[in-house]
């Protein structure tokens, strides 16, 4: 007897939450917990535009630390679709001063603010190649914690030490970093993850629900993630994310 293929596939499917291991974030301490048993931090910045040899001592000063054996650290350079931010002041300080009084000016600004927007979704002209993107730069920490168990305080402690001093060589590196919260974390996966029209990314900060895990909140309902198979031997057997057919393309 065979069975209907669409079926198992509901019925036996990922939970999309599992792939993704943050589940807690400790305000006190501004880190994360993982499901797999990691501590977790992390900073978003503005790229630099320009190194040095200096930059690159501090750099390697900032690598020599030492890091628990086990201990996890990336950097992502990431081309956000989010101009909200920028869109925002652009307005408020226009809006708070009544935009001169003058309906022309305030018409024109709201103008460049709907172009800039739609050039987030498609490119602005032909002589452009690509859409518009701010470009940021993450940098992301996990440190081991006790398997099978809560971690200790003296996890924590190692954990928060290496933090504050990960801090600092950041700040020495002229990123100045903007330690990433429960909000700032959802924010910044939905930007990534949640493409569609309505995604809640677009309306503001996603809302945390302190009652629920991190990871189960990272996902919009109209998203879908799917693992395929490609052409690239750098995507195969990987998550890959399928972005729907509204998504403009590079």
């Amino acid at each position: 007897m065979s069975s209907n293929p669409q079926y198992e596939q509901q019925m036996f499917r990922e939970n999309i939450a599992s792939l993704f291991t943050p589940i807690s974030y400790d305000e006190s301490s501004r880190m994360f917990y993982t499901s797999d048993s990691f501590i977790g931090f992390g900073w978003i910045s503005n790229p630099t535009t320009g190194a040095s040899d200096t930059t690159a001592d501090k750099l390697n000063m900032l690598l020599s630390m030492q890091f628990p054996p086990g201990t996890l650290m990336s950097f992502t350079m990431f081309a956000s679709p989010d101009i909200d931010t920028y869109i925002a002041n652009l307005l408020n300080v226009r809006v708070k001063a009544n935009f001169g009084n003058h309906p022309v000016l305030e018409q024109a600004i709201r103008e460049k603010a709907e172009f800039l927007i739609g050039g987030t979704k498609k490119r602005l002209n032909d002589r452009v190649y690509g859409i518009l993107r701010d470009v940021v730069v993450l940098v992301t920490v996990k440190v081991p914690a006790a398997k099978g168990a809560l971690p200790t305080d003296k996890d924590w402690r190692t954990a928060a030490e290496l933090r504050t001093g990960l801090e600092k060589g950041l700040e020495g590196l002229g990123l100045a970093p903007t330690p990433l919260d429960q909000h700032l974390y959802l924010h910044i996966m939905g930007s990534m993850i949640n493409w569609g029209k309505n995604a809640s990314w677009r309306n503001g900060d996603p809302h945390y629900d302190p009652k629920n895990l991190l990871n189960q909140q990272v996902v919009d309902f109209d998203t879908d993630i799917k693992i395929v198979e490609t052409l690239s031997q750098m995507r195969r057997s990987k998550h890959y994310i399928e972005p729907p057919l509204d998504h403009p393309q590079a």
